[in-house]
């Protein structure tokens, strides 16, 4: 599983390595109004995906490792995005 979480440490999204959203906790209930609790929602659940994407490009080196896979290259770097 991975972490994201926004800026501001408001929420904390939890992600499995295939993108599914396992849990979502809010850390401040007292803060931000309603737009800024959005945008910290989107903040960290932008990050989990990224990280998860990475652990997903670093299992799939790990399961090729030396071999030549013609394309793989191209399709790691987009997964890096």
């Amino acid at each position: 599983t991975v972490i994201g979480a926004d800026d501001s440490n408001v929420v904390r999204i939890e992600m499995s390595g295939v993108g599914e959203v396992l849990t979502v906790t809010l850390l401040n209930r007292n803060g931000p109004d309603v737009e800024a609790l959005e945008q910290s929602i989107k903040a960290a659940t932008n990050s989990a995906i990224k990280q998860a994407k990475q652990l997903h490009m670093e299992s799939i080196k790990e399961l090729t490792a030396g071999v030549e896979i013609p394309g793989l290259d191209g399709i790691l770097q987009e997964l890096s995005k």
